[in-house]
């Protein structure tokens, strides 16, 4: 809520059904990129795990070979 004071008389705004809406389908847009965020940091993490699981055999197959 917005309050101005102009000349000694208070005018008070409130959103339109626009902005509501506007809000709303930010807040919408916010939250499927959270949801999507987590996912590829998911995806992420399990990709780091694969990676060391790589190292680990890699090293195995060194001391193998050596």
């Amino acid at each position: 809520m917005e309050s101005n004071n102009i000349s000694g008389n208070s005018i008070t705004s409130t959103p339109d059904s626009s902005d509501s809406a506007q809000i709303l389908s930010l807040k919408s847009i916010i939250a499927d990129l959270e949801g999507k965020l987590r996912t590829l940091t998911e995806k992420r993490r399990e990709d780091f795990d694969k990676l060391k699981e790589f190292e680990r055999t890699k090293l195995q197959l060194d001391q193998v070979y050596l």
